[in-house]
């Protein structure tokens, strides 16, 4: 299982977009940067995007998770931030039929790496900064950058359900 994951029941009439938006809540992001959904066919691969109509990508806005995902299609790659590279493996466990129009968390572990910190070996270093921020030998460019997240108590074991699940029940999709 890798350090940061979420679990969680989706309406199948959700669109793409509002698939995009329900990670970056779960997962704490600000929605800053653009975003993929990548699945593979036998001779081919095919992107979910944004406002993007290039030969072999889908309109997140307009593909539904129900034109996508069934019993033989379980597995597609979320990649947010391009520059950063945030890949996901999205693995549909099950379908339920008559679910509710909302989001509901069923789980998740560990905080989500902060934007902006460098990707996933970034984020490595940040989790080490954050642990040992007492240590002098860390430079004053990561004070600069990350020492907010020292003041602001951010543990990157930690992953609170019921406030993310707040922010999901509060949200306009």
């Amino acid at each position: 299982m890798p350090p940061v994951w979420r679990q969680f029941e989706i309406p199948a009439g959700f669109s793409f977009d509002q698939f995009h938006k329900t990670i970056q809540l779960t997962f704490g992001w600000k929605d800053k940067h653009p975003y993929s959904f990548l699945f593979k066919n036998s001779d081919s691969e095919t992107r979910i995007m944004k406002n993007d109509w290039s030969e072999h990508t889908l309109d997140a806005g307009i593909l539904r998770l129900e034109d996508y995902f069934s019993t033989e299609r379980k597995l597609l790659v979320y990649t947010y931030d391009f520059k950063e590279d945030w890949q996901h493996v999205i693995h549909l466990e099950k379908i339920i039929p008559g679910t509710s129009d909302s989001v509901r968390l069923i789980a998740g572990k560990g905080a989500c790496p902060p934007e902006g910190c460098g990707g996933i070996w970034g984020f490595q270093r940040v989790k080490d900064f954050v642990r040992n921020s007492d240590n002098s030998d860390w430079h004053e460019v990561m004070w600069e950058m990350f020492g907010y997240l020292v003041e602001e108590g951010y543990d990157p074991d930690r992953f609170d359900l019921e406030s993310v699940q707040s922010g999901l029940d509060s949200f306009e999709f």
